[in-house]
């Protein structure tokens, strides 16, 4: 069968990008590089993680995504762009490396012979496993980011991480801290379907590694080998990850918005859930669950590359030294 494929020694096949399986890298080495990319990740990235949670709160029409980040820079500086830093970045280290643990060893020894449903099935385990880790520092990181803007403007201010928990708890118990966790769940065959297609299309691209060659011309021989290489190459890593993000974020912003609605209530009414899609549909109609998409996909698939060529990079450097077999 071909999940027992990935379990085989390193000495018996070859290792690439296409076959690399959790049995073939190091674990404490590629923990180490996930953590590290994902704090720098989250340097380069939060400034937008809080203009969308700002756009996704705001009901005076569809503001782009530059009037956020502008406000934010009037009001607080540079230092505004990263208010409710330390919370998200916990939350999203915390997630990611369960979510990076569950994927690997899910997709090599679930027992499925069809690649893209292993892919899928691996991806869609591994959010949930993720969101439950997520879902209560990033309730907070949300509430921090949007703070005295949009919806919540006259319901709370900025608050500390441990003060926010104390109101959390306080008015809601444990359960509070697990306000959109639901719509969240929403996204979960989603995360599959990413994984899915990200398999898919790094399949079929180096498959047509050939072609590729031919499109370089005279200049392959001058290109960087991670360009031009048909077993680990960056250029095709990269480009499978954008295209199933973009894919992903169209099904999956209305889910956004509404868990980022929910979490910035005080005390959510019961069937919240229905109660903000209600809301949203009534006041903005079905525009409203659509706020910011084209910018959320445009960066989405940015990230969706970046993650997938970092995502190669570090299991290539993570990868056990083939040991010789015995004779």
């Amino acid at each position: 069968m071909r999940f027992e494929e990935s379990t085989t020694s390193l000495s018996h096949r070859e290792v690439s990008a296409i076959t690399r399986g959790w049995s073939d890298i190091d674990p404490l080495k590629w923990f180490t590089y996930l953590g590290l990319s994902g704090v720098g990740y989250a340097i380069v990235f939060h400034p937008t993680y809080l203009a969308s949670a700002r756009q996704y709160t705001h009901q005076d029409g569809h503001l782009p995504i530059r009037h956020f980040l502008r406000e934010s820079y009037r009001d607080t500086g540079l230092r505004g762009f990263y208010r409710g830093f330390a919370a998200q970045t916990a939350a999203s280290l915390m997630s990611e490396f369960t979510y990076m643990g569950t994927v690997e060893v899910a997709r090599e020894f679930l027992p499925f012979q069809e690649p893209f449903v292993r892919d899928t099935v691996a991806g869609g385990l591994a959010d949930f496993a993720a969101c439950i880790f997520y879902t209560p520092l990033g309730l907070i990181a949300n509430r921090q980011m949007t703070a005295g803007y949009g919806l919540c403007s006259e319901k709370y201010g900025y608050a500390s991480i441990r003060d926010n928990a104390r109101t959390i708890y306080t008015q809601r118990g444990l359960q509070g801290f697990f306000v959109g966790f639901v719509p969240m769940l929403l996204t979960v065959p989603g995360s599959g379907i990413w994984w899915g297609l990200y398999g898919f299309g790094k399949r079929h691209l180096y498959a047509q590694h050939d072609t590729l060659m031919w499109l370089y011309g005279s200049t392959a021989s001058r290109l960087p080998k991670c360009f031009t290489s048909s077993k680990e190459n960056a250029l095709l890593n990269g480009l499978s990850g954008s295209v199933a993000g973009a894919l992903v974020c169209v099904v999956q912003n209305p889910l956004w918005v509404i868990k980022a609605r929910m979490q910035i209530m005080n005390v959510p009414p019961r069937g919240a859930l229905m109660f903000v899609v209600k809301d949203l549909m009534k006041k903005e109609g079905l525009s409203g669950f659509y706020k910011g998409m084209v910018f959320n996909a445009t960066v989405f698939a940015l990230e969706c590359g970046l993650f997938s060529i970092l995502y190669d990079l570090w299991k290539e450097l993570a990868t056990k030294e083939a040991v010789a077999p015995d004779l």
